[in-house]
């Protein structure tokens, strides 16, 4: 029964350009994308991974233990699918997802290398699947276009001045306060809705553009689990595939004075004054190489 089942499967479609989405330049704390016309869903299900440009070649980097979720888009929109899916010449397009991001814990790519976070560098989804053509199935690859994944530059620099004593002060930013809802979870008390205030550094929730991922679920809502208003622990269930540093106070700051000099200085709140004379110009980093982008300059 199944041998002759496969015989009636009707041949696949070819997709257009169009149906080929190539993955995009990113910064940490999103996720790269890339959708290709593959085979139907009884046929394929593709084998992708993400490789990573090392010492001038290609290196595996994730794979789909977790690291590269995949959804598809099915093509047909009436009620079963069966009639248009029975007529052939469907396209099925096929998406998958690649986060970089600051873990919460150390990790371990395939060449046995420890990172915390994803390596800034080059990087390319490649594919291999099968689908239906010529009244058979056969094997495709597909490798995208290469991207880059690089620091990310959202730290900021913020309340920057020049102080009576003639320090140079600033705080490190960007920090959110966020009203959270109780998750629905029966073994704690539901305190209503709680301001949380999340820095010095609050790392982004979700990747920019979630729908290009496919997972329809994904959402941005934040919840916690507490057993007192003071005493609670926070949850962004459906933010991301992956578990993301939510925050970080761990702060250098490099600080270039008038006259010259160069200061590096460190910070475990966010707060920031160095001794000199204004005017400066700061730049501040976290320990992965996450920064607040050009120089900021501040008068004296």
């Amino acid at each position: 029964a199944v041998v002759a089942y496969d015989a009636s499967l009707p041949d696949d479609g070819a997709g257009t350009s169009a149906d080929v989405v190539q993955p995009k330049d990113i910064e940490r704390f999103d996720a790269a994308t890339f959708t290709w016309d593959g085979g139907n869903n009884y046929s394929d299900n593709p084998d992708v991974s993400v490789e990573r440009r090392a010492g001038g070649r290609w290196v595996a980097f994730a794979d789909q233990s977790g690291e590269v979720p995949v959804a598809l888009q099915y093509p047909s929109s009436d009620p079963s699918g069966v009639a248009s899916y029975r007529a052939g010449g469907q396209v099925w397009k096929w998406t998958a997802s690649f986060e970089a991001f600051v873990s919460r814990f150390e990790l371990v790519d395939p060449q046995g290398e420890a990172y915390r976070a994803t390596p800034a560098g080059e990087y390319r989804f490649v594919v291999r699947g099968r689908w239906r053509k010529g009244g058979a199935d056969s094997a495709y690859t597909r490798i995208s276009d290469p991207f880059a994944v690089r620091p990310w530059s959202g730290i900021t620099v913020d309340d920057a001045r020049v102080d009576s004593h003639g320090r140079v002060t600033f705080i490190a930013g960007p920090a959110h306060t966020i009203d959270e809802q109780q998750v629905r979870r029966t073994e704690t008390r539901d305190f209503g809705t709680l301001k949380v205030t999340l820095g010095p550094v609050d790392f982004p929730d979700t990747a920019k553009d979630q729908k290009a991922t496919g997972a329809r679920f994904l959402n941005k809502v934040r919840g916690y689990s507490a057993t007192s208003p003071a005493d609670l622990e926070h949850y962004c269930l459906d933010c991301r595939f992956r578990d993301w540093l939510d925050a970080t106070s761990d702060l250098t700051a490099t600080v270039r004075l008038a006259d010259g000099s160069v200061r590096t200085v460190h910070s475990t709140d966010g707060h920031f004054a160095v001794p000199g004379t204004g005017p400066a110009d700061v730049v501040i980093r976290d320990p992965w190489g996450d920064d607040s982008g050009d120089p900021v300059h501040i008068a004296g």
